[in-house]
């Protein structure tokens, strides 16, 4: 995770007498944050055996449960930010190596919801990259209440 700071005013006497670093208002800036392939296939739901993360497109491969067979399926798509989530949107599946169907995908929900994130952090754009996923967005109130060392 990497936030870049806006420019803040520093209180150098309040810093030095009070033993943490105090600033007139509360910090702010931009965040980035790459989570890795591996931590993504944690956070998928059950059922999902694995993903791949390749330059703007996800690979969710799964089994799902025909006629008392497992069948391997596999679904190809992108993630969107939507309504507060990290949203799968399906483009295409298969299952054994043959197409599906569309429709079969319509009205599919496939979302991750990111949830009420600390120092008023609301993230803004999703990238997928070779086996990365790196979310963007900013962060309002950062304290500086810590103490020194």
């Amino acid at each position: 995770v990497v936030v870049d700071l806006d420019p803040f005013d520093l209180d150098v006497a309040g810093s030095v007498t009070g033993g943490a670093l105090r600033s007139e208002s509360p910090l702010s800036g931009t965040l980035r944050a790459e989570v890795s392939e591996q931590e993504i296939s944690q956070l998928a739901k059950a059922g999902v055996q694995d993903i791949e993360l390749e330059e703007d497109r996800v690979l969710v491969r799964s089994e799902a449960r025909v006629l008392g067979f497992d069948v391997p399926v596999s679904v190809q798509g992108s993630l969107i930010l939507r309504d507060g989530a990290l949203a799968f949107e399906p483009q295409r599946a298969s299952a054994l190596g043959t197409p599906v169907p569309e429709q079969l995908l319509a009205g599919a929900d496939f979302s991750y919801p990111l949830g009420r994130l600390p120092y008023g952090a609301k993230i803004t754009g999703v990238e997928v990259g070779w086996d990365r996923l790196v979310l963007s967005g900013e962060m309002k109130r950062i304290p500086l209440n810590r103490p020194i060392g």
